[in-house]
């Protein structure tokens, strides 16, 4: 019913008003657990959410629509989804995947013979022929979409004649036989044909009275309504504005404070007026707050993970209560500075079960964060943890972890709100205390996740013990199992640092390309590169590209959004050029979806590293790249020579070598064939061809052609085709003395003491 109401505003073009009921359908299918209901409602919300602009929420509801009829294919709904996915890959400026969907609306509509899903699809096809500039498919598929639109308003327009005609029909019976009753009863009585015809006037008076009243209470009712519909969307827009501005407000206050503690340092250092022994504090500081900001936005990224079912549980086996203590861990140094009693009561003997570490760590990281924020100085603070409950026969135990402290407590008000998202926002008014009202609702999220519950007993002023039972698969691990801390990561990093130098030809230094708009980011990195490479900096994807056809970069690092010509576009552009198509290009980027991973992937990315990486692992990541160059390049050094045909080449890098190959053969005897003429044949620049065959070979353009001539000669001495001068001039040499010193040189004996084959063997 809202989803239909959504529709009929969607038609009158009152997008708000359509975006309103569409999510309220939505709602209210998730309280009836009814995923048609569900996603039938966010097909709807997604349109209105194009049509309106918003493309990150339209993306979002379409691809959790499309998932959910990917499985169910047989139902018209899929033709709709593709219709309204390709509407969206259009409007996102990809108009290939939007006729591809187009397409398969199309496709759907016809099966199930739905002219109003074949007029979707249709309009969506056009619009993609279009914006893809095939004008004349658009102009065909527009012809489509109108005829199927005029046959739906005729059949409409048929239907509403048909049922005019029939009540025309009806009433013009029922006169007929209230005439022939009329003429029959006339006959009889004159006077009692009167009273008939009173009273039936008198009847279809009342009828239209009752009619009229009717239908003008129905109208009263339709209004009020509405109004009521009205007032309260009024109602549920000025609260989520409330909402969204207290969210805005006290996250941007979680903000500020470290980054006031990460700046204010910062200009302290800068300054130089920082004592020697304090400069280590000031760096801890700034450290600590930076990892606070990651912590929040992670945060962030897992409620929007959750909220849209794309996260998902990775136990391995492990030692449960290890693990605890080590997270308990960090909290040590906290509980000295704010003068709080922590005790940590952990099992004597190890619990092996397979558990998400990393989930874990965020449960109990929130409750123990939570803790010590609303403990006093001179509070106390307990971790417990145990098995809950004997096992029972076979692999699941259920272990419960219990967080308390004697703080502030909450009323039963707050508990009943403390995991609702943001609620911390809502009802806190003292910035001391206050938050994002995310970590208590995160970890009530993964709790469930896991399929286990989390309880709460508190009382203000007295504190709040957290109870979180989680059911855990056992798992047989060896008793003598030791658990080893990975080495910190400044350490590898500086260890493989040291190693990197070892990779590089210092007469001979690799080039590395930084692209990214980011002017602190493009020289910190170029500061990590520049001691033991040349380092180029461009600052968008076009003057990227043009810089990289330029200087013919040995490995290139960029960033995806970007202006002029982002990442994805730049790296198409770069692979599909075969003067650059060899370059390893490593993504640096924000964008931590696996969806966007897979893009860049898939692209041509040879690597995909998520902002803020660690340094270390983009050392070892370029270090590898450029091995794995260095690598191919002897591997074509050696094969080339003896190339396989076309038809057996796989990589354009080894298309590009086999089309050099039969250019040098077939002029080997000219001897005024050089780089130039070379260039020309493989339709080249004399640069570019010497730079391409020297990042895959190793070797510069004279050098290649020299050695082919040189082990085409030794097979015509061998051969019996001719002495050594006679060779020479068959292989391009006009000087046989300079041949034969050459050859001595390439082969280690001079041409004369080559021995023929023979023939006859």
């Amino acid at each position: 019913m809202l989803g239909e109401i959504g529709d009929y505003y969607a038609k009158l073009g009152m997008r708000d008003s359509s975006l309103f009921y569409y999510e309220s359908a939505i709602t209210d299918g998730e309280k009836k657990q009814d995923l048609y209901i569900v996603n039938g409602g966010k097909i709807g919300f997604c349109d209105a959410c194009i049509d309106a602009g918003l493309m990150t929420k339209a993306r979002t509801m379409c691809n959790s629509a499309f998932l959910y009829y990917k499985n169910k294919q047989h139902l018209p709904e899929w033709s709709e989804i593709n219709a309204v996915m390709s509407k969206l890959e259009v409007q996102a400026g990809r108009p290939a995947k939007g006729l591809q969907f187009a397409q398969t609306a199309i496709k759907v509509a016809r099966v199930f013979r739905n002219k109003t899903l074949l007029e979707q699809a249709y309009k969506a096809a056009s619009d993609a022929y279009a914006a893809s500039g095939d004008y004349r498919a658009a102009y065909r598929h527009t012809l489509l979409w109108k005829e199927v639109a005029d046959s739906i308003q005729l059949l409409n327009q048929h239907e509403k004649t048909a049922e005019l005609e029939a009540r025309f029909r009806s009433q013009e019976q029922q006169t007929t036989i209230a005439a022939q009753q009329l003429r029959l009863e006339r006959a009889q009585n004159r006077s009692r044909t009167v009273q008939w015809i009173s009273g039936l006037a008198l009847l279809l008076i009342a009828s239209g009275f009752f009619f009229l009243r009717s239908k003008t209470r129905t109208r009263q009712r339709e209004a009020e309504h509405a109004l009521a519909l009205e007032h309260a969307r009024a109602e549920q827009l000025a609260e989520n504005e409330r909402l969204r501005s207290n969210f805005l407000a006290n996250i941007s206050h979680e903000f500020r404070t470290p980054l006031m503690l990460i700046l204010s340092p910062l200009q302290s250092l800068r300054s130089s007026n920082v004592p020697g022994t304090e400069i280590s504090r000031y760096y801890d500081i700034m450290e600590r707050n930076a990892r606070r900001l990651l912590q929040l936005i992670h945060q962030l990224l897992d409620l929007a993970k959750l909220e849209n079912q794309e996260m998902t549980l990775r136990p391995l086996p492990g030692n449960f209560s290890q693990t605890l203590r080590l997270i308990a861990g960090n909290f040590e140094s906290l509980a000295v500075q704010k003068n709080i009693r922590y005790q940590v009561k952990l099992p004597e003997t190890a619990i092996y079960a397979d558990f998400d570490r990393d989930k874990i760590e965020k449960i109990v990281t929130n409750l123990l964060g939570n803790a010590f924020k609303f403990t006093p100085e001179g509070g106390n603070i307990g971790l417990a943890a145990g098995i809950d409950e004997l096992p029972k026969p076979g692999t699941e135990i259920r272990v419960k972890i219990s967080v308390s402290d004697d703080g502030i407590g909450m009323d039963a008000a707050q508990q009943a709100n403390v995991f609702r998202r943001f609620y911390m926002v809502e009802h806190q008014n003292n910035t001391e205390q206050t938050g994002t009202g995310i970590g208590l609702s995160l970890a009530k999220e993964l709790v469930d996740l896991h399929g286990g519950r989390i309880e709460l007993e508190s009382q203000p002023g007295k504190g709040s013990t957290f109870s979180v039972f989680l059911p855990l698969n056992k798992t047989e691990i060896e008793k003598n199992e030791t658990f080893v801390l990975p080495p910190p990561a400044l350490a590898l990093e500086n260890t493989f640092r040291e190693k990197l130098p070892l990779l590089v030809d210092n007469e001979h230094r690799a080039t590395i390309l930084v692209i990214d708009d980011n002017p602190d980011i493009r020289n910190f990195l170029a500061e990590q590169f520049q001691s033991q490479f040349h380092v180029l900096q461009a600052a968008d994807g076009r003057a990227g590209l043009d810089l990289a056809f330029e200087r013919m970069p040995d490995l290139i690092l960029s960033d995806i959004m970007m202006p002029n010509l982002d990442g994805m576009e730049f790296l198409t552009l770069l692979r599909n050029d075969r003067r650059t198509s060899h370059i390893p290009v490593v993504m640096l980027t924000a964008r931590a979806r696996k969806e966007d991973r897979f893009d860049g992937l898939l692209s041509g990315a040879d690597a995909y590293l998520v902002k803020p990486f660690d340094t270390g692992e983009l050392l070892i990541t370029v270090s590898n790249l450029l091995q794995r160059q260095q690598v191919m390049r002897e591997k074509f050094s050696q094969s080339f020579k003896t190339l396989p045909s076309n038809s057996q080449v796989v990589s354009a890098d080894e298309r590009f070598l086999i089309q050099v190959k039969p250019a040098i053969e077939k002029n080997m005897g000219n001897e005024s064939f050089g780089v130039e003429a070379l260039a020309d044949e493989v339709s080249m620049s004399r640069v570019h061809l010497y730079r391409k065959l020297h990042a895959l070979t190793g070797q510069n353009p004279n050098t290649i052609i020299r050695e082919m001539r040189l082990t085409r000669a030794k097979h015509l001495i061998e051969s019996g085709a001719g002495n050594a001068s006679e060779v020479a001039y068959m292989v391009g040499f006009s000087s046989p003395a300079y041949f034969s010193t050459v050859f001595a040189h390439f082969f280690g004996v001079p041409p004369s003491e080559v021995k023929k084959v023979d023939l006859l063997l």
